[in-house]
């Protein structure tokens, strides 16, 4: 599932979980599914982090060099 995905997931279970029209237990398993999504879109969120570090050090050092 694609981030932008996984982000229209999670506000659709938050819109659920607001409404409180379903059974307990349908909304400990949607709060369990909203929660492991969010902990995939923050990794997906650090390693872009990292990559737009990355490259951001790549470039400076190429400017460095010139």
């Amino acid at each position: 599932m694609k981030f932008e995905d996984k982000i229209k997931r999670i506000d659709e279970i938050s819109e659920i979980l607001d409404e409180g029209n379903v059974s307990l237990d349908e909304m400990t398993k949607l709060y369990e599914e909203g929660l492991s999504l969010a902990s995939d879109c923050r990794k997906y969120l650090e390693k872009a982090e990292l990559k737009i570090i990355d490259i951001t050090n790549k470039f400076a050092e190429t400017e460095d060099e010139n």
